[in-house]
């Protein structure tokens, strides 16, 4: 989720387009799902992962520094303090994160190791995020983590069945985080699976 929000190509523009969707036929099926799942999942999700580098401390550069070491003159100063007391234009902090947010997304056909690059020539900008961005970018697509989350989703509510292909396995593991949370009950997983896939499920509670 988050690795996906950081690729500018994608960012939330990824989420509300296509939500959680599991594969082609299942879109009209899940569309009632996903107008829920962008704020109560997904930005609650960054944002969780954000806290943790957003105070992290930033070390300037040396040349980022005035090394003239000249003060401005006193015209300089007073009409500097002249002009921000009397401008009606008010500055909105907002924080990488937002900034980065704010920007549009870049071309989704772009070579995808752009996306590096992207980043390189944002670290000193954004050097939280960017940190944040090389750190979650850079974890392995196929790892030993996700394997067993594949394994472990073809035994999710009672089914245990090898032959279960990967858009069936997907959408259990979807499912099974949605059920645990309660933005859907154990009849609405059951129903939905028994349409789409006929299959039967003993859920908790039944």
């Amino acid at each position: 989720m988050a690795a996906t929000f950081m690729d500018p190509r994608l960012k939330m523009q990824y989420f509300i387009e296509n939500g959680w969707n599991c594969g082609e036929e299942l879109q009209d099926a899940l569309q009632a799902m996903d107008k829920k799942l962008i704020t109560s999942r997904v930005k609650p999700a960054i944002q969780s992962v954000w806290k943790n580098y957003k105070e992290t401390p930033v070390i300037e550069p040396a040349n980022s520094k005035n090394v003239t070491g000249k003060r401005p003159s006193f015209n300089e100063s007073y009409i500097s303090k002249v002009l921000s007391k009397n401008s009606p234009m008010v500055k909105l902090e907002m924080d990488e994160l937002e900034q980065y947010e704010m920007e549009r997304t870049e071309p989704v056909d772009c070579d995808p190791s752009a996306v590096f690059t992207y980043w390189a020539n944002r670290s000193c900008r954004w050097p939280r995020l960017g940190r944040m961005a090389k750190e979650i970018l850079g974890i392995p697509a196929a790892s030993a983590a996700s394997e067993r989350a594949f394994i472990l989703g073809k035994d999710v509510f009672g089914i245990a069945d090898s032959n279960l292909n990967p858009e069936i396995v997907e959408a259990l593991i979807c499912l099974r985080s949605w059920y645990k949370i309660g933005l859907v009950g154990a009849k609405d997983v059951g129903g939905f699976l028994d349409e789409k896939f006929h299959v039967t499920l003993k859920l908790e509670g039944d």
